[in-house]
Order: structure tokens, then sequence, then C-alpha cells
């Protein structure tokens, strides 16, 4: 089965694929942002897609990346290379939250915590546990947090032209951590996947990822609002 989670930075895509790579559900799942190289951060050349399509069959898409490689109206180059594709559109309601993740991501070069070493993503090569990553020294530069909010701002809902008329699963970061089962079965059902009640409970409550919050989180995000009103 062929997958693509749509969706753009600080919006759970790592948790996400965590839950389809342990579900046991897609035979040798490895979703990951696999249109960025291994070693650096610079994009895949469009020619590795077109000579080796299987290879990003479970691919995490941001837009940001996307465009640098296709057109909209590409889709179907797309599919026929990758047959009967499923989407799946992971966004996020709270772009203030979002931004902000971004902005502790960025000065950290932390981009998750998961709870093994081997849940690493291939784009942070380095471990770092919750009291690690907290004990990290982060200030805050008005203008590199606005700057993480406008670029959130940017490709946030720009998948809709891509997406048009096409049968896809939506689902918000928000919704899939605070209902996470149920969102869960929603996108197995989509996918037309038979799972196991047990099986299903074992990976709600253990996810392989840990929360990022931060002791400065909310004083930032009461910053960017206050940013933000100032050109409002």
């Amino acid at each position: 089965m062929n997958i693509w989670l749509l969706t753009n930075p600080r919006c759970g895509s790592q948790l996400l694929s965590w839950f389809l790579n342990n579900s046991g559900l897609i035979g040798k799942s490895n979703f990951g942002e696999h249109f960025v190289q291994i070693n650096g951060r610079e994009l895949k050349p469009r020619k590795q897609f077109d000579d080796n399509p299987l290879d990003f069959n479970h691919s995490v898409v941001h837009r940001k990346q996307f465009v640098k490689l296709f057109n909209d109206s590409e889709r179907n180059i797309i599919e026929s290379k990758l047959p009967d594709l499923r989407y799946i559109h992971l966004n996020r309601r709270n772009i203030i939250e979002q931004a902000v993740s971004l902005y502790f991501a960025e000065a950290t070069n932390v981009w998750s915590l998961p709870q093994k070493k081997e849940y690493l993503q291939l784009h942070q090569h380095d471990f770092f546990t919750k009291n690690e990553y907290e004990k990290i020294p982060v200030l805050i530069d008005d203008n590199r947090l606005l700057s993480c909010y406008y670029k959130c701002q940017k490709h946030n809902d720009n998948w809709a032209g891509y997406l048009q008329q096409t049968k896809h699963c939506s689902l918000w970061y928000e919704d899939l951590v605070t209902h996470t089962k149920e969102q869960l079965i929603k996108i197995f059902a989509f996918l037309n996947l038979t799972y196991q009640e047990d099986d299903l409970q074992k990976l709600v409550i253990s996810p392989g990822l840990q929360k990022m919050n931060r002791e400065e989180t909310q004083k930032c995000c009461l910053r960017l609002r206050q940013l933000i009103g100032q050109f409002l």
C-alpha cells in the first residue's frame, strides 16, 4: 500500500509516523521524511523519485519540500508511479503553538523526543532525554519568533489545490494527541485495515515520542500573540 502523509512542520507527523510504523498493519512500513537526504538537509533530486518511486511509497511530505520538486498539476504523474496512492492530510489548528514549537526546534536542533534511540528520524542524529532537552538554553528572539509564525502561516492549508477532488483522510494534530484512539480508528478505516483492539490499545498507551513542552512555552506563545497584535 502506498501512503503519503501530507503535512507541514510541527503538525505531529513524526508521532503519526510512529503509530503507523508500529501498528503492524502496513507490512514493512518506514514512514519518514524521505524527500530529505540522510546526511544533511538538502532535498533529494526529483530524478531519484522518477527512477525509484517505491523508495517513497511511505513518505511524510512537507508542503515546503513538495513545491521544490513538484507542481500540484503533476498529481497524475505521481499516482502513475505509485498506484492507489492514499493521502492522509495532517494539519494543526493552533498556529501560535505550531510556530513556537518550530521556534524551539530550530533553536535547539531537537525535532523529536523519542522514547528510544532507534525511533530517531533521519534528520535528527542526536538522542536527547526530556531532561537534557529542557536544559538546552533558548532565548526569545522576537524576529525569529515572527519568522517561524510566517513560515507556518505560508504553508498551512496550501494542500487544498493538490487534494482537490481526491479522496483523502484529514486529521488535526490536536485531535491526534487528545483523541488518539479515535483518530487511529479513522485512519485504519480509510486505509481499509483490520486491527485488533488489544494491539490498538497498546499503541495508544505507549507512544514512542514524548511531548516537547518546555517551561518557556506559554511565555513564548504569549509573546508571539503580542507581536502579531502589533501588526493587526
